[in-house]
């Protein structure tokens, strides 16, 4: 029997009858599963019943889990638009990612030009526009409404297929730079360019937000790969939103994309040409009223033309009055000598509709945006409000007066909606009833939650249009909205204060939340702090403290938030376990920040016991506390030293963060846990974290944290033997670190590529970068940093043998108090003081001080770098069959870990010629990757004198 092909299915109904066999699913689950009846589904696979393109995607595709079959979702798509009689053309897409097998997120929608008119004009300005662009690259068009921009617009980005990018500005929804760069950066992933994610995710658990210039910058550095045409219609939006011009201006003159910018008005864009839009020529308005059949002398069809100043939306509504009332002399001399034509053809035609098409016409105004009306709800709305009526005739006659295009994407030109909204503002209880059956339909149906809570704002419903928003906010938050949800928190606010106080505590919740979302993050607080003042509840009032200390260690006010939470959880009652679980959670951060580790350790332990007592039907709540909290004692078990413990602990975590969902905690763990790895000396397991990490980190967009792995992946690939690729992944995490304001992470980095060029033999080099970054910190830098360059600092002074500065900066290490609080500082301390004894005192002295320090367990760097040292000054007391012996054991143990570095020093040790000096074996142990040290006389010329 021969495969069965997808071009085999001729109708839409054939395939997804096929499709819901092949998934092994009945009418009955496929109803369940996309919420239709079963006699739907039935007169679907029957072809009796038009399938909706925007529900197919939504709700089919997933539900005949067709998400890794993109040529199945193609031809489905392609016959249900073939049913329809319509072109694939203006239909949204949305964005995916995979999170992981099987998984999808959904991060937005990203807007596709509209349809282009059934009867389209080849005008010779589509041409115009073209070359322009192609000449000058970014172009301002303006020109009145109707004139036919978005058409040519929408034509010219046809050519640019999947390459282009479109935006209708419209007031609040997408007025915001939150939304541009979101759908610029959502434009930019579906072609590949995952070094955008960072613009699609959240900033939470305490993490910057990216400043506005490092956003803008990974969206010219994206563009700069693809060549693209950004198209932005509706620009006259812009003449008071700065920002929003700004970033497209800063896109013309830093990309090689081409910008098309439509408006009404024309204003000021730097870097653009301007070109204004007319009407038709001539003949191409003639070709439109010979399409139309318009029966009229070639005298009345030019004074006609000339009338409507040959605008395409004026003669489309003049042609539309014509072929209703005839082309009488009479009504032809009005339209030719009214002064105002164009109200005179909106009275005319719009005031004598039949009763069926008012009403349709009537919903399209009021829902000012494009529908589907072969859809089932927009029918519904209308017949709520204004009762039944022949829906089809209404379609019809819509269309033959030139009112709506296509009515699978019928929208209503903008003379004619201000006209009709006019009218609907004398008949304020059926506009408000059409609003709000709108409303509820983009609510319950989750078509646009922004949109439902304009629609309830315009019905006069404000505590509907707050409550929709409140359901809907966390994918408000995952789409970008916040800034659109914020606005109309905002707006509300005077009405909720006057006439419907009792919700102003929610409202301050849900604003409270959308701000956390936006570049306005620093006034959550505020929010918070208001409706805590509202609060009265014992419990309410401890949620509120919960999601208020929050905001706080969000902006680094880790005291004043510890403060609160013990204050919430004394006066807290002992049985809300849950409440108790999440204070005690939140303290245990709030007291590590301000790095109290006993207290820390006690508040994480406390909170994760807690979880023992909450029903097991609080799944969630219980992994997300043991995760959060957990990973505060791992951290604490990390700087006291608890290597094996802090391991355990945070595999512990990411069992829990899969079990709550913490897609953004996991791969943070994985980044502690590649540490640990590292420390104890594990490179193959470090390694494989690294990548786990990386992974996860580009997932959720953290780039401060993929940026410290680099850090981490460098030390490993010069542990490993590859110094020169060390220092190009370094440079690397020093550019994002710049990039994204991470300078502790910064100064580490670049004192790590000192350290690497040491190894090198590049002495000089290393010291003019420790010079400049500790003149960079100044004395009241960060100490454990000045500690650590300063350490870089001493080695390369000990290498130069300039030992006088040697142990001045040793002292300046010691009169730091973080040297006696931080092992890894004392420990670096102690090394150096040890090899400056033994240059200086001997190999006596050196291993007094030395038997002081105790070998680190395990074979990592500072476990192997003590077990150099051991064997050097065992070299230096002459010793030498037992120096050899220790140098073997070290090659050994080295080799076995994959420490490259250490079995180079530590074979180069054991074939050095007799007559190799003490000097020249330290310039050996720290420079391995040098030309041969055992001809360098430098060290011990310095010595010497």
């Amino acid at each position: 029997m021969p495969a069965v092909t997808l071009e085999s299915f001729s109708t839409f109904g054939a395939l997804l009858h096929f499709l819901r066999r092949r998934a092994r699913l009945t009418q009955r689950d496929l109803a369940i599963a996309t919420g239709y009846s079963e006699a739907h589904i039935s007169r679907l696979e029957n072809d009796q019943r038009l399938p909706d393109l925007t529900t197919l995607v939504a709700l089919m595709v997933p539900a005949l889990d067709l998400s890794d079959d993109p040529e199945s979702v193609a031809r489905l798509l392609e016959l249900a638009a073939a049913a329809r009689g319509e072109s694939l053309v203006g239909t949204s897409v949305t964005v995916t990612k995979k999170i992981e097998q099987q998984q999808q997120t959904e991060l937005g929608l990203l807007d596709l030009p509209p349809p282009l008119p059934p009867f389209l004009i080849e005008r010779h300005a589509t041409k115009q526009v073209q070359q322009r662009l192609a000449n000058e690259r970014c172009l301002c068009v303006n020109g009145l409404a109707g004139v036919g921009k978005t058409v040519i617009a929408s034509q010219i980005a046809q050519s640019w297929g999947e390459r282009c990018f479109w935006l209708s500005f419209t007031p609040t929804i997408s007025l915001s730079s939150e939304i541009l760069i979101r759908q610029l950066a959502l434009f930019l992933l579906s072609h590949g360019d995952e070094q955008v994610e960072p613009l699609l995710h959240l900033p939470r658990d305490g993490e910057a937000s990216l400043s506005f210039e490092r956003q803008l910058g990974l969206l010219i550095n994206g563009l700069q790969q693809i060549p693209a045409l950004l198209c932005f219609d509706n620009a006259q939006l812009l003449i008071e939103q700065p920002q929003l011009r700004l970033i497209i201006e800063q896109l013309a003159q830093k990309t090689t994309s081409q910008v098309l910018v439509l408006s009404r008005e024309q204003f000021n864009l730097q870097g653009f040409s301007y070109w204004s839009l007319h009407g038709l020529e001539l003949v191409e308005a003639q070709r439109l009223l010979t399409h139309y059949g318009t029966q009229l002398s070639p005298n009345h069809s030019q004074q006609l033309i000339e009338r409507t100043q040959a605008n395409p939306a004026l003669l489309r509504l003049s042609i539309g009055l014509l072929s209703d009332r005839g082309a009488d002399e009479a009504l032809m001399q009005h339209l030719i000598d009214e002064p105002h034509i164009a109200s005179f053809v909106l009275d005319q035609m719009l005031g004598q509709l039949p009763s069926s098409s008012e009403r349709l016409l009537a919903l399209l105004t009021v829902a000012a945006q494009p529908l589907n009306l072969h859809a089932e709800w927009p029918m519904e709305c209308s017949f709520a409000v204004d009762g039944p009526y022949q829906w089809q005739q209404a379609m019809s006659d819509l269309t033959r007066r030139q009112l709506i295009d296509a009515p699978s994407h019928a929208n209503v030109l903008p003379l004619v909606q201000e006209y009709i909204y006019a009218q609907l503002r004398s008949q304020p209880s059926r506009r408000k009833a059409l609003h709000q059956q709108l409303a509820r339909v983009f609510e319950d149906q989750r078509i646009d939650p922004i949109r439902a809570a304009q629609h309830y704002l315009a019905a006069g419903d404000v505590p509907a249009a707050l409550n929709s928003l409140q359901q809907q906010l966390d994918p408000l938050m995952n789409q970008g909205l916040s800034s659109a949800a914020a606005a109309i928190l905002q707006s509300i606010r005077p009405t909720i204060e006057q006439q419907h106080p009792e919700l102003l505590f929610p409202w301050l919740q849900s604003y409270g939340e959308f701000l956390m979302a936006t570049s306005q993050a620093s006034e959550a607080e505020a929010m918070y702090r208001e409706a805590l003042a509202l609060a009265w509840q014992p419990n309410q009032r401890a949620h509120l403290v919960w999601r208020l200390t929050g905001a706080m260690l969000h902006r680094n006010q880790a005291a004043a938030a510890q403060t609160l939470l013990e204050q919430t959880i004394a006066t807290l009652d002992s049985r809300e376990v849950r409440l108790h679980g999440l204070l005690q959670m939140a303290l245990s951060k709030a007291i590590l920040m301000q790095s109290q580790f006993a207290l820390a350790r006690q508040a994480a332990e406390q909170a994760i016991a807690l979880t023992n007592q909450l029903e097991p039907e609080a799944i969630m709540t219980i992994a997300e506390i043991r995760a959060r909290a957990g990973g505060t004692l791992a951290i604490v078990q990390q700087y006291t030293g608890e290597v094996d413990a802090s391991i355990q602990t945070w595999l512990d975590v990411i069992a829990q963060t899969r079990i709550a969902r913490l897609e953004r905690v996991r791969p943070r763990a994985f980044v502690n846990l590649a540490n640990l790895y590292y420390t104890k000396g594990d490179l193959n397991r470090a390694e494989a974290t690294i990548d786990e990490a990386v992974t996860g980190l580009r997932r959720i967009g953290d780039v401060y944290a993929q940026a410290r792995m680099q850090h981490t992946q460098a030390i490993i690939q010069m542990m490993r033997g590859q110094p020169q690729a060390a220092l190009q992944t370094l440079e690397q995490a020093c550019a994002i670190k710049q990039q994204i304001d991470d300078q502790q992470g910064w100064y580490n980095s670049r004192n790590q590529i000192a350290m690497t060029l040491l190894a090198l033999g590049q002495t000089e080099q290393a010291e003019a970068i420790a010079q400049n970054l500790l003149h960079m910190l100044g004395e009241g830098g960060e100490p454990f940093f000045r500690g650590v360059i300063l350490d870089t600092l001493a080695l390369g002074q000990l290498l130069r043998g300039d030992l006088r500065s040697v142990r001045q900066s040793l002292d300046r290490i010691a009169a730091m108090p973080i040297a006696q609080s931080n092992n890894l500082l004392r420990m670096a301390w102690e090394r150096r003081s040890v090899l400056l004894m033994l240059l200086t005192e001997g190999a006596e002295h050196a291993r007094t001080v030395f038997s002081h320090s105790l070998p680190l367990a395990g074979n990592g760097e500072i476990a192997l770098d003590h077990a150099c040292l051991d064997a050097l000054i065992t070299q230096a007391s002459g010793d030498v069959p037992a120096a050899q012996r220790q140098w073997q054991q070290l090659a050994q143990r080295a080799a076995s870990n994959g420490y490259e570095y250490y079995r180079i020093v530590a074979e180069a040790q054991l074939q050095a010629p007799s007559h190799a000096s003490l000097h020249q074996r330290v310039l050996q142990m720290h420079q391995p990757f040098a030309p041969d040290c055992w001809h360098q006389p430098a060290l011990a010329q310095a010595v010497n004198k």
